[in-house]
């Protein structure tokens, strides 16, 4: 029986430098500051890009389009543009992401729009149904400090979220 020879250089991993996923959110709001008896809870929906420097750190970036009800029966409308790192373990078919975001976000009530920085940690864990799919639950938080010439006006608004999640890995 003839031998057969293997590259003894090949190791499969879920994740290697190089490869990259498009993700797809939806959130749920759930404020906290301002708190809930001023900003209700809300919805979110957020596309992404992650490209892999190793088997376990990524970068990219998202947007997303977020809505809650006010007092009043007005909206709060939030488009965050976020910077990502991303330290992902795996075990098995399992990943958990931990990632930090920076960026900027739009704000926009009534006839005020405000543009300042946002901070977005989150963790999540994705099961990997194929090689090219994955879902998923998430968490995060918005983190939206605003800063005005009248230091009496800044305030930090922090809004948790929560959702399901798509990735489709190519």
């Amino acid at each position: 029986m003839p031998k057969i020879e293997t590259d003894p250089e090949y190791v499969f991993r879920a994740n290697q430098r190089g490869d990259q996923f498009l993700r797809i959110s939806l959130l749920v709001d759930l404020p906290a500051l301002p708190a809930m008896n001023k900003l209700f809870v809300g919805g979110e929906i957020l596309g992404g890009y992650m490209r892999f420097l190793s088997s376990s750190i990524a970068i990219g970036g998202d947007i997303s389009f977020g809505f809650n009800g006010t007092v009043g029966s007005n909206s709060l409308i939030l488009v965050p543009m976020v910077f990502k790192f991303m330290y992902q373990p795996v075990a098995g078919k399992f990943e958990f992401p931990f990632i930090l975001g920076v960026g900027g976000i739009f704000e926009t009530y009534l006839d005020r729009t405000y543009f300042g920085p946002v901070f977005k940690p989150e963790a999540g864990v994705f099961f990997r149904i194929t090689a090219d799919w994955s879902i998923g639950l998430t968490g995060g938080c918005l983190i939206m400090p605003q800063w005005y010439k009248d230091t009496s006006y800044n305030y930090t608004g922090i809004i948790p979220d929560v959702g399901l999640a798509a990735r489709y890995h190519f």
